[in-house]
Protein backbone atom coordinates (compact mmCIF):
# COMPACT_ATOMS: atom_id res chain seq x y z
CA UNK A 1 0.00 0.00 0.00
CA UNK A 2 0.80 3.41 -1.15
CA UNK A 3 1.68 6.07 1.50
CA UNK A 4 -0.17 8.93 0.75
CA UNK A 5 1.92 12.34 -0.05
CA UNK A 6 1.51 15.27 1.97
CA UNK A 7 0.59 18.63 -0.36
CA UNK A 8 2.74 21.34 -0.06
CA UNK A 9 1.53 24.26 1.84
CA UNK A 10 2.66 27.01 -0.45
CA UNK A 11 0.37 24.84 -2.95
CA UNK A 12 -2.78 25.30 -1.07
CA UNK A 13 -2.05 29.02 0.15
CA UNK A 14 -1.66 29.60 -4.01
CA UNK A 15 -5.05 27.91 -4.31
CA UNK A 16 -6.49 29.95 -1.69
CA UNK A 17 -5.23 33.12 -3.34
CA UNK A 18 -6.55 32.72 -6.89
CA UNK A 19 -9.55 31.32 -5.60
CA UNK A 20 -10.03 34.99 -3.75
CA UNK A 21 -9.04 36.66 -6.49
CA UNK A 22 -11.67 35.44 -9.12
CA UNK A 23 -14.39 35.55 -6.08
CA UNK A 24 -13.31 39.23 -5.48
CA UNK A 25 -13.27 39.72 -9.23
CA UNK A 26 -16.83 38.63 -9.85
CA UNK A 27 -18.06 40.56 -7.23
CA UNK A 28 -16.80 43.85 -8.46
CA UNK A 29 -18.07 43.26 -12.07
CA UNK A 30 -21.73 42.43 -10.54
CA UNK A 31 -21.31 45.76 -8.25
CA UNK A 32 -20.41 47.53 -11.58
CA UNK A 33 -23.21 46.25 -13.34
CA UNK A 34 -25.53 46.78 -10.24
CA UNK A 35 -24.59 50.61 -9.93
CA UNK A 36 -23.54 51.33 -13.78
CA UNK A 37 -26.61 54.01 -13.96
CA UNK A 38 -25.08 55.64 -11.42
CA UNK A 39 -21.76 55.63 -11.67
CA UNK A 40 -22.28 56.73 -15.14
CA UNK A 41 -23.96 59.84 -14.36
CA UNK A 42 -21.26 60.47 -11.70
CA UNK A 43 -18.41 62.47 -11.39
CA UNK A 44 -16.65 59.54 -12.64
CA UNK A 45 -13.30 61.46 -14.88
CA UNK A 46 -12.85 58.46 -17.36
CA UNK A 47 -16.92 57.71 -18.27
CA UNK A 48 -17.29 61.85 -17.90
CA UNK A 49 -14.24 62.44 -20.77
CA UNK A 50 -16.24 59.27 -22.82
CA UNK A 51 -19.42 61.20 -22.47
CA UNK A 52 -17.75 64.55 -23.26
CA UNK A 53 -15.81 62.91 -26.67
CA UNK A 54 -18.44 61.10 -27.73
CA UNK A 55 -21.08 63.93 -27.34
CA UNK A 56 -18.39 66.30 -29.38
CA UNK A 57 -17.83 64.00 -31.83
CA UNK A 58 -21.89 63.42 -32.47
CA UNK A 59 -22.92 66.72 -32.58
CA UNK A 60 -19.64 67.14 -35.47
CA UNK A 61 -21.54 64.51 -37.49
CA UNK A 62 -25.42 66.13 -36.90
CA UNK A 63 -24.03 69.28 -37.79
CA UNK A 64 -22.09 68.26 -41.14
CA UNK A 65 -25.46 65.93 -41.96
CA UNK A 66 -27.91 68.95 -41.84
CA UNK A 67 -25.54 71.30 -42.84
CA UNK A 68 -26.89 73.11 -46.23
CA UNK A 69 -24.74 76.12 -46.37
CA UNK A 70 -22.46 74.68 -49.48
CA UNK A 71 -25.68 75.48 -51.05
CA UNK A 72 -26.27 78.96 -50.26
CA UNK A 73 -24.31 80.58 -53.09
CA UNK A 74 -26.37 78.83 -55.65
CA UNK A 75 -29.19 81.12 -54.54
CA UNK A 76 -29.94 84.06 -56.79
CA UNK A 77 -27.25 86.99 -55.76
CA UNK A 78 -30.57 89.46 -55.17
CA UNK A 79 -32.08 87.29 -53.15
CA UNK A 80 -28.71 86.37 -51.12
CA UNK A 81 -29.07 90.35 -50.81
CA UNK A 82 -32.46 90.14 -49.38
CA UNK A 83 -31.69 87.59 -47.12
CA UNK A 84 -31.43 87.80 -42.98
CA UNK A 85 -27.74 88.73 -42.03
CA UNK A 86 -28.66 86.36 -39.26
CA UNK A 87 -28.61 83.84 -41.96
CA UNK A 88 -25.87 84.35 -43.87
CA UNK A 89 -23.82 84.45 -40.65
CA UNK A 90 -25.15 80.85 -39.97
CA UNK A 91 -24.18 80.00 -43.31
CA UNK A 92 -20.69 81.50 -43.19
CA UNK A 93 -21.31 84.58 -45.64
CA UNK A 94 -20.55 88.19 -45.83
CA UNK A 95 -20.73 90.82 -47.94
CA UNK A 96 -17.40 92.37 -48.66
CA UNK A 97 -17.63 96.37 -48.20
CA UNK A 98 -14.16 96.30 -49.84
CA UNK A 99 -11.45 94.79 -52.72
CA UNK A 100 -10.09 92.09 -51.22
CA UNK A 101 -7.26 89.79 -51.18
CA UNK A 102 -7.15 86.31 -50.12
CA UNK A 103 -4.90 83.35 -50.15
CA UNK A 104 -5.36 80.47 -52.30
CA UNK A 105 -2.28 78.81 -50.71
CA UNK A 106 1.35 79.94 -50.22
CA UNK A 107 2.12 80.69 -53.40
CA UNK A 108 -1.07 82.64 -55.08
CA UNK A 109 -3.67 85.36 -53.91
CA UNK A 110 -6.66 85.98 -55.65
CA UNK A 111 -8.01 89.89 -55.43
CA UNK A 112 -12.27 89.56 -54.68
CA UNK A 113 -13.74 92.94 -55.57
CA UNK A 114 -16.01 94.70 -53.64
CA UNK A 115 -20.10 94.14 -52.70
CA UNK A 116 -19.29 90.21 -53.72
CA UNK A 117 -20.64 87.39 -51.08
CA UNK A 118 -17.42 86.01 -49.37
CA UNK A 119 -18.01 82.18 -47.52
CA UNK A 120 -16.33 80.29 -45.19
CA UNK A 121 -17.84 77.90 -43.49
CA UNK A 122 -14.88 75.94 -42.18
CA UNK A 123 -15.70 72.72 -44.25
CA UNK A 124 -13.80 70.06 -44.49
CA UNK A 125 -13.27 70.51 -48.51
CA UNK A 126 -14.42 73.93 -48.88
CA UNK A 127 -11.35 76.99 -48.44
CA UNK A 128 -13.96 79.30 -49.29
CA UNK A 129 -16.20 80.62 -51.85
CA UNK A 130 -17.44 83.36 -53.49
CA UNK A 131 -20.43 85.06 -55.47
CA UNK A 132 -20.05 87.78 -57.88
CA UNK A 133 -22.71 90.53 -58.05
CA UNK A 134 -22.77 88.90 -61.76
CA UNK A 135 -24.19 85.92 -60.85
CA UNK A 136 -20.96 84.04 -61.21
CA UNK A 137 -19.82 81.24 -58.58
CA UNK A 138 -15.89 80.57 -57.43
CA UNK A 139 -15.23 77.74 -55.52
CA UNK A 140 -11.85 77.16 -53.59
CA UNK A 141 -11.66 73.30 -52.34
CA UNK A 142 -8.72 72.12 -50.90
CA UNK A 143 -8.28 68.82 -49.31
CA UNK A 144 -6.26 65.35 -48.93
CA UNK A 145 -6.23 63.77 -52.84
CA UNK A 146 -6.52 59.84 -52.81
CA UNK A 147 -6.54 58.50 -56.70
CA UNK A 148 -7.18 60.24 -59.74
CA UNK A 149 -8.64 63.80 -59.92
CA UNK A 150 -12.06 62.68 -61.66
CA UNK A 151 -12.83 60.72 -58.79
CA UNK A 152 -12.12 62.87 -56.04
CA UNK A 153 -13.95 66.07 -58.27
CA UNK A 154 -17.08 63.08 -58.26
CA UNK A 155 -17.01 62.88 -54.82
CA UNK A 156 -16.89 66.23 -54.06
CA UNK A 157 -19.66 67.28 -56.09
CA UNK A 158 -21.67 63.71 -54.98
CA UNK A 159 -25.26 65.78 -53.97
CA UNK A 160 -25.26 67.92 -56.71
CA UNK A 161 -25.88 65.45 -59.67
CA UNK A 162 -22.80 66.11 -61.32
CA UNK A 163 -22.64 64.95 -65.43
CA UNK A 164 -20.28 65.58 -68.27
CA UNK A 165 -17.22 65.85 -66.03
CA UNK A 166 -14.34 66.48 -69.06
CA UNK A 167 -10.86 67.40 -69.10
CA UNK A 168 -9.23 69.73 -71.18
CA UNK A 169 -5.80 69.72 -72.33
CA UNK A 170 -5.54 73.39 -74.49
CA UNK A 171 -3.14 74.70 -72.19
CA UNK A 172 0.63 73.07 -71.45
CA UNK A 173 1.11 72.39 -68.41
CA UNK A 174 -2.39 73.06 -66.29
CA UNK A 175 -5.37 70.87 -66.42
CA UNK A 176 -8.35 72.20 -66.81
CA UNK A 177 -12.21 70.23 -66.78
CA UNK A 178 -15.18 70.98 -67.42
CA UNK A 179 -18.86 69.73 -66.19
CA UNK A 180 -22.35 70.12 -65.70
CA UNK A 181 -24.01 69.79 -62.37
CA UNK A 182 -27.15 70.10 -60.89
CA UNK A 183 -28.46 72.35 -57.65
CA UNK A 184 -31.64 73.14 -55.88
CA UNK A 185 -33.17 71.83 -59.32
CA UNK A 186 -31.55 74.46 -61.74
CA UNK A 187 -28.31 73.44 -63.73
CA UNK A 188 -24.69 74.97 -64.16
CA UNK A 189 -21.93 74.73 -66.19
CA UNK A 190 -18.74 74.47 -64.45
CA UNK A 191 -15.34 75.37 -65.68
CA UNK A 192 -12.29 74.54 -62.76
CA UNK A 193 -8.30 74.10 -62.83
CA UNK A 194 -6.52 72.35 -61.06
CA UNK A 195 -4.53 74.84 -58.59
CA UNK A 196 -2.05 72.35 -57.22
CA UNK A 197 -1.24 68.13 -56.67
CA UNK A 198 1.17 68.87 -54.50
CA UNK A 199 2.12 67.03 -51.40
CA UNK A 200 -0.95 64.96 -52.03
CA UNK A 201 -3.07 67.69 -51.40
CA UNK A 202 -5.26 68.80 -54.05
CA UNK A 203 -6.83 72.40 -54.59
CA UNK A 204 -9.27 73.26 -57.04
CA UNK A 205 -10.76 76.45 -58.24
CA UNK A 206 -14.06 76.31 -60.07
CA UNK A 207 -16.19 78.88 -62.00
CA UNK A 208 -19.92 78.18 -62.09
CA UNK A 209 -22.41 79.94 -63.54
CA UNK A 210 -26.07 78.91 -64.48
CA UNK A 211 -26.25 81.13 -67.52
CA UNK A 212 -22.39 81.58 -68.82
CA UNK A 213 -21.73 78.69 -71.76
CA UNK A 214 -18.41 76.27 -70.69
CA UNK A 215 -16.33 77.97 -73.37
CA UNK A 216 -17.08 81.83 -72.05
CA UNK A 217 -17.07 80.34 -68.48
CA UNK A 218 -12.76 79.15 -69.48
CA UNK A 219 -12.22 82.52 -71.08
CA UNK A 220 -13.13 84.00 -67.69
CA UNK A 221 -11.13 81.57 -65.58
CA UNK A 222 -7.96 81.97 -67.33
CA UNK A 223 -8.07 85.54 -67.40
CA UNK A 224 -8.58 85.69 -63.84
CA UNK A 225 -5.40 83.29 -63.49
CA UNK A 226 -3.61 85.72 -65.69
CA UNK A 227 -4.81 88.75 -63.87
CA UNK A 228 -3.81 87.35 -60.33
CA UNK A 229 -0.72 85.91 -61.42
CA UNK A 230 -2.22 82.35 -59.77
CA UNK A 231 0.87 79.35 -59.98
CA UNK A 232 -0.55 76.16 -61.29
CA UNK A 233 2.18 73.73 -59.28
Amino acid sequence: MKEKKEVPVWRILLSLAISIFFITRLFLEYSNLSSNTDSFHGDNPFKKAIQEITGEANEKFDKVKNNKSNEALYDKYADINVSLQEKREKDGIIKLVNDSLVNIDYYSKIKIPKNSYFQNNYSDSLKFAIKMPNNLNIFIHSFPAQGEVRDNFASLKRASDLKEFNFDYSIKDVLLFHYKLTENKIKFNGYGVVVSKEDAKLILMEFESKKLTQKELKKLLVKYIAENKIVIH
